[in-house]
């Protein structure tokens, strides 16, 4: 054979590991066949690639082997060099599960099953690994891989032009199960699936989620030019039918309702939550909170907990608290960031310790009325109007603008009928906006929001009622000060310890100030609601947030060290 050349030999000789007249029989699911005329064994693609390479460039035949399912060695064994894949690495990111070419699927399959996560079932009814299981699209039971298949990375010898690559990757994973099967080559080889140059679209079996490969590291110049210019457009396909499908499914209950005065808001939002994840194919269970709910929750089977619980109990850390002891996933934030920020008397003073601007206030227990000196204490610090609100409750409940002595008092029992703790604090006058933050893990402020109300305030009434608000989108101050008030608006989020999610209240004065008035860590989901409007601005669809936050919820779940992680 023409490449029998002595430099050749040497070659493949002088590969790391590499063995001679290695017996195949015992790496076959049939364990019959010749022995490979050389054999290495990898783990990692870059290497893989680089021999494949010397290969092609030798002229040297070769063969890619899996698990060896279903492989019919030749009695006379293989010519060149048979590789076998041995990665095995696997993660799990959320409901991303990203695993080697060498992992067998029945393994992968229990692997998924024990991170709570469904739609991967048929794969224990499926022999061999990933890597041809990928390539054959293989399936049983009604599913297969082209069912659950996010994104692929891998390369085709021989094709160097990235629209050649995506053209033959795309063709191989998107093939319906059973019309992958090839005529036998005849001579010294394999059945069924014949070795050597003729047959390099092997190496497509390949294509798997490889850890650890960074920045295009021995990739072709055509892949590495693809990484400086963004995604494969194959793998850009299929991750938008991933997000759209939301990859596995799995169980997820949402808490909404609750005893709090924002009951009726926080059943709208679980209304909205369901819908979406419906949407995204997984299995949901709306929860109320009762006597029942712990035995609920740790009896269901849940994957992950969407907390649309808004004020107390689902914002204070009390909710949080229950999901940490029955070791759930949760959205949102953690039992510390969920009580700072419920308390808007300490987060004003851990925001205003870190150099935010916060209107100033004082904090005190109504118990028995109020006296005409601490009407007229108040108004002598602050002026008139002054805002009166419970120290711990939301949506503007309990709120009060009061405008003369009479409300001032008025407004105090009103505000201790929800909270014996009140906050008084100076009227803040000007533009009043808001900052979605989203944390799923990365960092991401949406655009500034800013709220034209028909109603003096922007109240209750004025939140959830059509046509009573509008939102502007950017909101219509200078740009800096948009740009000021995103800042602050990511500062408030990590010195308070926030996660997932969170919207920014904030008054931008005539001066130019952003004067940050609270933070809500589980911000309004209903079709009204001013995070979901921001976020679609920065074209986050309803949809994709929810699964964003899920996403992060079951990824930071698995990531966690210590029983009580935030």
């Amino acid at each position: 054979m023409s490449w029998r050349k002595k430099s050749s030999l040497d070659w493949l000789r002088a590969l790391p590991g590499v063995s001679q007249d290695e017996p195949l029989a015992s790496r076959t699911s049939f364990g019959i066949g010749g022995p490979a005329e050389f054999f290495v064994e990898s783990g990692r693609v870059e290497a893989i690639e680089r021999t494949i390479a010397g290969c092609a460039e030798r002229e040297i035949p070769y063969l890619l082997l899996g698990a060896g399912t279903n492989m019919l060695i030749a009695d006379a064994g293989v010519e060149g060099l048979v590789i076998r894949v041995v990665n095995r690495d696997h993660s799990i990111e959320g409901t991303r599960v990203r695993a080697g070419a060498g992992l067998k699927m029945m393994r992968l399959a229990r692997i998924v099953a024990d991170a709570n996560l469904r739609g991967f079932e048929f794969a224990i009814g499926v022999p061999g690994t990933v890597g041809g299981a990928v390539y054959q699209n293989a399936g049983c039971w009604g599913r297969e891989m082209n069912d659950v298949l996010v994104d692929v990375a891998g390369f085709v010898p021989g094709k160097r032009d990235a629209a050649d690559q995506d053209q033959e990757l795309r063709q191989r994973v998107q093939e319906p199960s059973g019309r992958l099967g090839r005529a036998p080559r005849a001579g010294r080889g394999t059945q069924g699936r014949a070795p050597g140059r003729g047959n390099r679209l092997d190496a497509a079996r390949q294509l798997h989620r490889q850890r650890g490969r960074r920045k295009g590291e021995g990739r072709s110049s055509a892949h590495r030019a693809r990484a400086r210019r963004g995604e494969a457009p194959l793998q850009r396909r299929a991750r938008d039918r991933g997000r759209a499908r939301g990859s596995l499914e799995m169980k997820v209950a949402v808490l909404c309702g609750g005893r709090s005065a924002e009951r009726e808001v926080s059943l709208k939002s679980g209304a909205q939550v369901q819908s979406a994840l419906r949407e995204l194919g997984h299995e949901v269970v709306q929860v109320d909170i009762d006597a029942s709910t712990w035995d609920v929750l740790r009896d269901g089977g849940f994957g992950c907990v969407f907390n649309a619980l808004h004020g107390r109990l689902g914002e204070d850390g009390t909710v949080q608290g229950m999901l940490e002891l029955l070791g759930l996933p949760y959205t949102g934030s953690g039992v510390l960031a969920s009580a700072l920020c419920m308390d808007k008397a300490r987060a004003g003073s851990v925001m205003t310790a870190a150099g935010l601007d916060v209107p100033e206030f004082d904090e005190f227990e109504v118990k028995e009325g109020v006296s005409a000196d601490t009407v007229e204490q108040l108004i002598a610090k602050y002026g008139l109007p002054l805002v009166i609100k419970p120290v711990r409750e939301g949506s503007t409940i309990g709120l009060t603008i009061a405008r003369d002595a009479d409300a001032v008092a008025s407004g105090l029992v009103l505000a201790s009928k929800y909270d014996r703790r009140v906050l008084a604090q100076r009227f803040q006058e000007g533009t009043e906006i808001t900052v979605g933050v989203l944390a799923t893990p990365d960092l991401q402020v949406l655009p500034t929001l800013e709220i034209v109300s028909d109603n003096p305030v922007y109240d209750y009434d004025a939140k959830y009622t059509a046509g009573k608000s509008h939102h502007i989108i950017p909101a219509r101050i200078p740009e800096h000060l948009r740009e000021e008030a995103q800042h602050d608006a990511g500062v408030a989020f990590q010195v308070l310890g926030c996660s997932g999610m969170a919207r920014v209240d904030i008054i931008v004065d005539a001066d130019g100030t952003p004067w940050i008035l609270e933070v809500n860590t589980v911000p309004g989901l209903t079709a009204l609601s001013l995070l979901p409007d921001a976020a679609k601005a920065a074209g986050i669809t309803f949809t994709d947030l929810c699964k964003r936050l899920v996403d992060h919820a079951v990824a930071r779940h698995q990531n966690r060290i210590g029983p009580t992680s935030r």
